[in-house]
């Protein structure tokens, strides 16, 4: 399975803030399944929030205490890009495994957050109000989400999953649909704005 989809969104002020209510929202898609493969950077806690959305307290062997403290699966894969800085000099970036096999993790996810980086600068050029040291930040926080949930409804391309069952595979399409602000310089909202062609390209 191959996506460049997003599958959740949570807006704060600290990352841990946001990480608890990302987690909650990626197991909503899936509520059987382990947590999926994961790289961030050194910052924030989800380590806590992927134990406190999918960790299981272990069975009272019956000897000693009950345990109380969830603990992770034996098959989760998380790593963590720390990325040391000298002023706004990148001085070096090491790698830290937290769950799973350490080769195999990395073979899996690299040794990056490469990909997360991307689609920070594509929300920050398609949503000014995410832009760093800008005039446009939103003055409310209910404005801040809805052009947040505006950039994920129209601006953000979307990439469906290509399935693949045997010798056959299902290809869906990325669309990207722009958006042409009005003579006054806006943004239309509702059936009446002045949406321009949809570009529609192949996924693999």
């Amino acid at each position: 399975m191959e996506t460049r989809l997003r599958v959740g969104r949570a807006i704060a002020k600290t990352e841990e803030e946001v990480a608890p209510q990302l987690m909650e929202q990626i197991k909503r898609h899936h509520p059987e399944e382990k947590p999926p493969a994961l790289a961030t950077d050194g910052k924030g806690a989800y380590r806590e929030a992927m134990l406190c959305t999918w960790g299981t307290v272990p069975e009272y062997s019956g000897q000693g205490r009950p345990p109380t403290v969830p603990k992770p699966a034996e098959d989760w894969q998380y790593l963590q890009v720390i990325k040391k800085r000298e002023g706004s000099k990148l001085v070096s970036v090491t790698t830290k495994v937290i769950y799973g096999d350490p080769d195999e993790v990395k073979k899996i996810l690299g040794e990056h957050t490469a990909y997360v980086e991307r689609t920070n600068l594509t929300s920050r050029q398609m949503n000014g109000r995410l832009v760093r040291k800008t005039l446009s930040f939103s003055k409310e926080l209910r404005f801040l989400k809805a052009a947040s949930a505006l950039e994920d409804a129209f601006c953000a391309p979307r990439c469906a999953i290509t399935t693949k069952m045997g010798k056959r595979a299902t290809h869906t399409r990325c669309v990207r649909r722009r958006i042409e602000p009005n003579c006054r310089g806006q943004i239309p909202v509702g059936g009446n704005g002045h949406t321009s062609e949809t570009e529609t390209t192949a996924c693999s």
